[in-house]
């Protein structure tokens, strides 16, 4: 039971994660789908109609996402002066 809540608790933050970064970086959904490493059809799934991928899938995701969000704050907080000092 703790399990599954915990879960249903990821795809909500997932879900989230996907929807802004669409919006803010990726633009659509293929290629954001590109960037998490799947197929569009299961993005497109996964954010319109609510289906679960495969729990491999699901747990690529997460990870790849979160990787996403490292390197862009990383990039955000990147300062090229930084390099000739």
């Amino acid at each position: 039971m703790i399990k599954s809540m915990i879960k249903q608790i990821e795809v909500i933050r997932l879900h989230k994660d996907i929807q802004f970064l669409t919006k803010h970086y990726f633009h659509n959904n293929t290629s954001m789908a590109k960037a998490l490493d799947i197929l569009p059809k299961v993005l497109r799934d996964f954010t319109k109609k609510g289906v679960m991928p495969q729990d491999e899938k699901f747990e690529k995701m997460i990870k790849r996402v979160e990787a996403i969000k490292l390197e862009i704050k990383q990039a955000n907080e990147y300062n090229p002066e930084d390099f000739l000092k």
